[in-house]
């Protein structure tokens, strides 16, 4: 297994070094951190989607702006996470 270099390390390697064992594996650990951190915002957004039903119909008016937000952002990065999750 290659050892993991710094990201000062990689941008200082040379041309002749590109996509090389070391760098293909820190591009691996940072796609998985990027995959976690989306992986908790996704999650964090589709709680915040299930919210209660409001006896007011004014209060649930209020809430479906933000909602509506989270959705979409929600929808938009959930085609990007198939390139994130190794199947």
């Amino acid at each position: 297994m290659p050892r993991t270099i710094s990201e000062k390390a990689l941008l200082t390697m040379k041309a002749s070094q590109y996509m090389n064992a070391s760098q293909r594996q820190f591009f691996r650990k940072r796609l998985a951190a990027l995959a976690h951190d989306c992986e908790q915002h996704i999650g964090s957004a589709r709680n915040n989607l299930q919210t209660p039903a409001q006896a007011d119909p004014l209060d649930a008016a209020v809430e479906e702006g933000p909602a509506a937000i989270s959705y979409a952002l929600w929808r938009a990065k959930k085609p990007c996470w198939g390139k994130f999750v190794a199947p």
